[in-house]
């Protein structure tokens, strides 16, 4: 008895999937891995951080408050959200997070700022949020998969070209 093979692979398909899973899967691997080494610097830097002191904003929406501040450097007004390194805005929000929330508006609070970019800032120096070190497992996944459907698309195409 004969068996069919319905879908095979061409050789050139096989390399070409390869070559894609490794590409992309990587490549989003070595973006979540940036991300967080740039979070664990600027938090690291952020130690020798002068500080000024800014003005909350609480807004209380629907679902929950969202906090901003606004600060001064040199004469320039900045405002920004971040409370705490590798935080993403109000998205994932930190014990450290909730206790500025816990603020009313118009508090004064002490906002370290980067010399060099007086823009970048945040309400807690020297610290990364809990949930960032997940970005660093995502990349390490996303890697682990990228060079796993390597391997794959070639033993793939090893096997097309019999």
């Amino acid at each position: 008895m004969k068996v069919s093979r319905d879908r095979e692979f061409s050789p050139l398909g096989a390399l070409l999937m390869a070559w894609f899973f490794l590409s992309v899967f990587v490549s989003l691997g070595v973006w979540f891995i940036s991300v967080e080494v740039l979070a664990l610097g600027s938090a690291e830097q952020s130690k020798l951080w002068p500080k000024t002191t800014g003005h909350l904003r609480v807004v209380v929406g629907e679902y929950r408050r969202q906090i901003s501040y606004t600060y001064s450097v040199k004469d320039t007004i900045y405002s920004s959200n971040r409370v705490i390194f590798g935080e993403l805005g109000n998205q994932t929000p930190s014990r450290e997070w909730q206790f500025f929330a816990g603020l009313t508006n118009g508090s004064k609070v002490d906002v370290y700022y980067m010399p060099e970019r007086p823009w970048e800032s945040a309400l807690v120096k020297a610290k990364v949020h809990p949930y960032s070190s997940g970005r660093l497992i995502q990349g390490i996944c996303f890697i682990f998969l990228g060079f796993l459907g390597f391997f794959v698309g070639m033993l793939a195409r090893k096997n097309a070209t019999r």
